[in-house]
C-alpha cells in the first residue's frame, strides 16, 4: 500500500537477535510466544473473525513450526 509515494513494510521479524547471532531466545521468551500465539488464535476463533477452514490453514503450519522444537 503506497500513499504519497511512501511504501510501508508491515512485516514483523521475531527474534532478530536469533537471526543475527544464531542464539535462541531464552526459555521464558519461547513459552511466552507459544502462549501469545495460542491466545491470538483463540481470540480469532471466539470472535469468528475468519472462517474455521481458513483459521486451520493458518494455525496448522504455525502449530507444526512451534511443535518441532518445543522449549
Amino acid at each position: 500500500m503506497e500513499q504519497d509515494g511512501a511504501s510501508h513494510d508491515y512485516s514483523v521479524t521475531l527474534f532478530q537477535e536469533y537471526i543475527n547471532t544464531g542464539q535462541e531466545p531464552d526459555f521464558i521468551t519461547q513459552i511466552e510466544l507459544h502462549i501469545a500465539i495460542k491466545q491470538l488464535f483463540m481470540f480469532i476463533k471466539k470472535n469468528e473473525l475468519i472462517q474455521d477452514e481458513d483459521l486451520r490453514d493458518y494455525w496448522l503450519p504455525i502449530l507444526k513450526g512451534i511443535s518441532k522444537n518445543p522449549p
